[in-house]
């Protein structure tokens, strides 16, 4: 089946994606203002006060392409793909000059991504990925940061399967905007869509399995779950379990990906 790198498009969106202070707007989807919480002054840019405006959007393109990048080794039941990422969040640094109050947030990021990293199956990475992407979400609405992201549809395979699988990563992704961004539509686009979730959708010559009706059942009941979460917590323990069930799932049935 082709493979369409679900961090492609995302990447390339991420000036707005950011919208940290570039004025860069969004659809009327856009995620609404972060709960009350101390806003860190940025300084001022283009002065060693601190990072300038293009080096904080580097800053954060790093963690989101590297992130978005375990995200993706998750889905494809690849753990050493997942673990080196993870490594590698649990690496980067604030850019120089940066407001001493955003610290403790980057450390906590860190520390959740060297716990992911050390995750010794599938499973565990998944709960431990739902940890970093809370960090994120936590972060973003502690210092008021807008993460605006776009808002496609899911797209057209060139068959039926391929077209349940891209849906599938569609509901990934937008899962985890809800929780990174913080942003509630994404999140209820994505649990909703979860919730009605078939395999292969309306395919009159394929029977499912037992295990693919499982499998099939499994994903539907998350979708339930997420559709009840709540809180932050809630969510990202919701997004790690879609990760699981999306790698075991394709591990379970030999489901390769080009380039894999």
């Amino acid at each position: 089946m082709r493979r369409i790198p679900a961090w492609i498009g995302l990447v390339l969106s991420l000036g707005c994606v950011l919208g940290w202070t570039l004025g860069c707007g969004g659809s009327d989807d856009a995620p609404p203002s972060p709960g009350a919480g101390p806003a860190a002054a940025p300084g001022t840019a283009g002065s060693r006060e601190g990072p300038s405006e293009v080096e904080k959007v580097a800053s954060m393109e790093l963690h989101y392409g590297v992130a978005i990048l375990g995200h993706d080794a998750l889905i494809h039941g690849d753990l050493p793909t997942f673990r080196a990422a993870l490594i590698e969040v649990s690496q980067q640094e604030l850019p120089p000059g940066s407001d001493p109050s955003w610290q403790a947030l980057q450390d906590r990021l860190q520390e959740a991504a060297a716990v992911a990293a050390r995750a010794e199956d599938l499973k565990e990475a998944a709960t431990r990925m739902g940890g970093v992407v809370r960090a994120c979400g936590t972060c973003h609405a502690s210092l008021g940061i807008k993460a605006i992201y776009p808002a496609p549809s899911p797209r057209e395979g060139d068959d039926p399967v391929e077209t349940a699988m891209l849906e599938h990563q569609w509901v990934t992704e937008r899962l985890w905007e809800g929780v990174t961004g913080p942003w509630d539509v994404a999140w209820e686009r994505g649990a909703s869509a979860l919730a009605d979730m078939r395999i292969v959708g309306e395919v009159d010559s394929f029977v499912p399995s037992d295990a693919v009706q499982k499998q099939e059942d499994a994903l539907r009941a998350l979708g339930d779950d997420a559709l009840a979460a709540r809180t932050l917590d809630e969510r990202a323990a919701v997004y790690g379990r879609a990760l699981a069930t999306c790698g075991a799932c394709h591990q379970a049935f030999g489901v390769r990906f080009q380039g894999r």
